[in-house]
């Protein structure tokens, strides 16, 4: 998303070995548990942000001593957790309500650890961007939360192409539980920071950036409802 993701600056670039059988060998197990242990830290230190804007559904936060670095808290009004984490993972769903990116792409897939190709079409006179990420998805059965932490990585099948840049997310963890309030509806986090590269100036990413959690809050819940909970309805009473 314009939530390009890794969660440590200095975090290395994940290299996709050509052996795909070794898949389960590719992802640096430290390099996660460094980057959870910071974006928990992050989420549960509120004197680190300033409120940047509000929206009905969602707060807007910035961090105090970096102006790039954003979280997002927004209300899934009616949306379980477990559906949210479903309507964020499933590219087939999140393709029919999520434009920001013109291509998703499921590059691998080994349960816990997923590899994702992203292109963000830009406006004129901007060069596109696009993105590939890979991401550990975690789930406390207990309390039926769920956190994805995204790093950086590289693909033989996503190689850098022409005329687009190739954007780097410098952290991004996501969060989605249940609403204590209401437990047919869910709460999701997201802190996100990214470099988009390129001259694009910081106030215009910035900008943009502002809306983004709640512009996805809004496709998500409208999707959900208007779509997603009819088709689940008509498949549980096929014969």
């Amino acid at each position: 998303a314009l939530i390009l993701q890794v969660i440590t600056p200095c975090a290395k670039k994940a290299v996709w070995p050509l052996n795909r059988k070794m898949a389960e060998n590719t992802f640096d197990l430290a390099e996660f548990e460094k980057a959870h242990e910071r974006a928990l830290a992050e989420d549960s230190s509120p004197d680190n942000w300033r409120v940047a804007k509000t929206f009905q559904h969602t707060t807007a936060y910035r961090r105090i001593t970096n102006d790039s670095m954003f979280k997002f808290v927004s209300n899934m009004v009616g949306v379980p957790a477990e559906d949210c984490v479903k309507l964020l993972l499933d590219l087939d769903l999140r393709r029919r309500y999520d434009k920001s990116f013109s291509e998703m792409k499921l590059l691998q897939d080994t349960g816990e650890y997923k590899m994702f190709y992203w292109y963000i079409p830009m406006p004129f006179p901007c060069s596109d961007r696009d993105v590939v990420n890979h991401m550990k998805v975690t789930t406390d059965e207990a309390t039926r939360c769920t956190t994805f932490i995204v790093l950086d990585g590289v693909h033989p099948d996503a190689p850098e192409r022409p005329k687009v840049i190739r954007a780097k997310t410098i952290l991004s963890f996501s969060k989605v539980e249940p609403d204590s309030k209401d437990p047919n509806s869910s709460v999701f986090t997201l802190i996100s920071q990214s470099d988009m590269k390129g001259m694009l100036p910081a106030f215009v990413i910035n900008g943009a950036l502002l809306s983004y959690g709640d512009t996805l809050r809004s496709s998500i819940v409208k999707f959900y409802h208007e779509v997603y909970v009819k088709e689940k309805q008509e498949k549980t009473v096929e014969p």
